[in-house]
């Protein structure tokens, strides 16, 4: 897999398959070819890419671990998304 870690934190961002075009450069990260979508807080000073990887978790989503290049770790300041009832509550909620 491909993985993209922002580098003041190495917090896992983003997960591709090993054969999924990833473009870093000065402004953005591009993604697929064709192009799929562009990640524009991320660029090639700020991210470090890492291929071949495997030993993602199975549990993995975006920003739930940190990668220092060799090993995995929970990220302890990551929260899980809402789910559909707890959004669904708080857009009845701001709606008084």
């Amino acid at each position: 897999m491909i993985i993209l870690v922002t580098k003041n934190d190495n917090i896992v961002r983003y997960v591709f398959n090993e054969d999924t075009y990833v473009e870093l450069n000065s402004t953005n990260i591009k993604i697929g070819n064709p192009l799929q979508f562009v990640i524009g807080d991320m660029t090639i000073t700020n991210t470090n890419k890492y291929t071949q990887v495997s030993d993602v978790p199975s549990d993995f989503f975006g920003c739930k671990y940190k990668y220092d290049g060799a090993s995995w770790s929970t990220n302890p300041e990551w929260t899980p998304p809402l789910t559909e009832e707890e959004l669904a509550a708080l857009h009845e909620e701001n709606k008084s």
